[in-house]
């Protein structure tokens, strides 16, 4: 398939290969270059392919009609090698990989209440369960590791990986959204985290 692909582009396609996760992507290995392809929109969008190749190889490929490449990009993915991209790159393998850093990182508070502006919403014991927000974890996210992470996304990793989703009245009669984590994954007891204050927590 590589040979058949490579002789209608004119270019030698040693490999196409697929790296699996939450987010694929993709790599046209070349003789002597590797080119790399964020998602399968630049893969099979003929004007990103030709771009990639001639940085690559300062060799510009023929233009094919829109038919034609139709055809040769369906080739293509019927040619595609699956990599794993590890454990980090799945959904779950992600969240569990932020939390771990987040949890080590940030200070427990013992309660919302009491709590300055800029403490508020971190992590915290709740019914013995290590207890996130969502907003703040989205925030160190960004931050530590220079994503562009929403706080849908986080939600979505966090039920992932099979956090629950409660909310918390204060004593001033506020709402806050927290995650319980699951106790198997992250033990309160692999953190430092401060005597526990009473608190008033309900279910959704």
């Amino acid at each position: 398939m590589c040979d058949y692909i490579s002789g209608v582009l004119g270019v030698r396609i040693l490999r196409i290969v697929k790296v699996t996760g939450k987010e694929p992507t993709y790599q046209l290995v070349l003789e002597n270059a590797k080119i790399e392809l964020a998602n399968v929109g630049k893969l099979l969008d003929q004007n990103s392919v030709r771009m990639a190749i001639a940085t690559a190889t300062n060799k510009l490929t023929k233009r094919l009609k829109p038919k034609q490449w139709d055809q040769l990009a369906q080739c293509i993915l019927d040619a595609l090698i699956e990599e794993e991209g590890g454990p980090e790159t799945q959904l779950e393998g992600a969240a569990l990989m932020y939390l771990e850093q987040y949890l080590t990182d940030v200070a427990f508070i013992p309660a919302i209440d009491g709590q300055p502006s800029n403490a508020v919403r971190r992590p915290m014991l709740i019914d013995d369960r290590i207890a996130v927000n969502s907003a703040d974890f989205q925030l160190f996210i960004n931050k530590t590791f220079l994503q562009n992470v929403s706080v849908k996304a986080v939600a979505s990793m966090l039920a992932a990986i099979g956090a629950t989703n409660i909310r918390v009245r204060t004593a001033k009669n506020r709402e806050q959204g927290r995650w319980l984590l699951p106790t198997d994954e992250f033990n309160p007891a692999d953190y430092a985290i401060p005597p526990k204050e009473s608190s008033n927590a309900g279910s959704d």
